[in-house]
């Protein structure tokens, strides 16, 4: 298809064109690299009042978010092997240049930047139970299988912190002495894993892990390929201190459940028989008094205020680690391990 804009026509394709949605190249916003690329290209224009060309050469359906093709977003979703395509700015003196663009019925799906982490995915669909976990509702949650002989076994829950880097965090109780090349990772529901399976590359033992005490109880999965990486997965907020007493936040359940908790302070928390903390542990307690048990591996996951007045985002504060009992458990302190993660993502 070929259509002709001037640069005025060019902006009002990009930044209006989205409420018709029909076969034009659109965008919700116009990108500051975009923009400047526009203006470079069509700067001539108003000199050669004899126009040839100006105009967008495309064969795009449906909308679509357009960027220079070295932009780093675009960079982003090559690496997930998502379908780019390109259209051809050509301006007065026909010269043209390229601009890539990523299909929006993509991004609707991430419904946040690929930088953004901590978001939920809104689906629109309607929970079977009042607390169900909707699809996308917690897009960083994933489970870890393993594979001996010709049985395949529900082991943990796992949480996605850098999607680029291919890492997951789980408990390292979950996955000592499993070998990477038994384990896989899927992001559906544990009971029938009938999702995408990921295959494991690495796992990552934190080498101070105490099996008996549960200290340092954290590990790292790294997946073979950024590919096996659902679109609709995004991951979770790593936090950049320890969690302010009080804060509300939730888990997840063995059966899939909502767990709302809220993290006291810490001089009430005992792992059992009045033994204190360690400096790796957190404790969250039930709201209400528990019906369900956190899974192994589960984040901890809280919406701290933030200053800028944006919405709030999730951060991963722990790791479930274990239950004391049916309103109090353990989870591994995030934050803590930070320059650890950073050295092993």
């Amino acid at each position: 298809m070929m259509t002709m804009f001037s640069k005025k026509h060019l902006f009002w394709c990009f930044v209006t064109a989205l409420l018709s949605c029909t076969y034009l190249v659109c965008s919700q916003s116009l990108d500051d690299d975009l923009e400047n690329l526009i203006n470079e290209i069509f700067a001539q224009d108003n000199n050669q009042p004899d126009r040839q060309c100006s105009q967008i050469e495309q064969e795009l359906r449906g909308c679509h978010d357009c960027y220079p093709c070295n932009h780093s977003v675009i960079a982003h979703y090559d690496r997930r092997m998502t379908e780019v395509r390109q259209i051809s700015l050509i301006n007065a003196a026909c010269a043209p240049t390229k601009v890539c663009c990523v299909s929006q019925s993509v991004l609707v799906l991430n419904r946040i930047s690929p930088d953004a982490c901590g978001r939920r995915v809104e689906t629109g669909r309607r929970r079977s139970k009042p607390r169900a976990i909707l699809h996308g509702e917690y897009p960083w949650q994933a489970h870890v299988f393993q594979r001996k002989n010709r049985d395949t076994k529900f082991l943990c829950a796992a949480t996605l912190i850098d999607a680029d880097a291919r890492a997951l965090i789980t408990s390292a109780g979950c996955v000592r002495g499993a070998s990477a090349d038994s384990l896989y990772v899927t992001w559906d529901v544990p009971a029938d894993a009938r999702g995408k399976m990921a295959v494991v590359e690495k796992v990552v033992l934190h080498e101070g892990y105490k099996p008996d005490t549960k200290h340092n109880d954290i590990a790292v999965i790294k997946l073979r390929s950024v590919s096996d990486i659902p679109e609709h997965a995004s991951p979770i907020c790593l936090p950049t201190a320890a969690p302010p007493n009080g804060i509300a936040c939730a888990t997840v359940a063995t059966n899939d459940y909502r767990i709302n908790t809220f993290i006291p302070q810490r001089k009430v928390c005992t792992t059992g028989k009045g033994v204190p903390l360690d400096d790796s542990q957190i404790c969250a307690s039930t709201v209400g008094g528990g019906d369900y048990f956190p899974r192994q591996g589960a984040a901890l996951m809280c919406q701290p205020p933030r200053s800028d007045n944006d919405e709030p985002v999730y951060v991963l504060y722990g790791i479930t680690s274990f239950s004391v009992n049916d309103s109090l458990s353990i989870y591994t302190n995030v934050a803590e391990f930070l320059q650890w993660l950073a050295k092993h993502i």
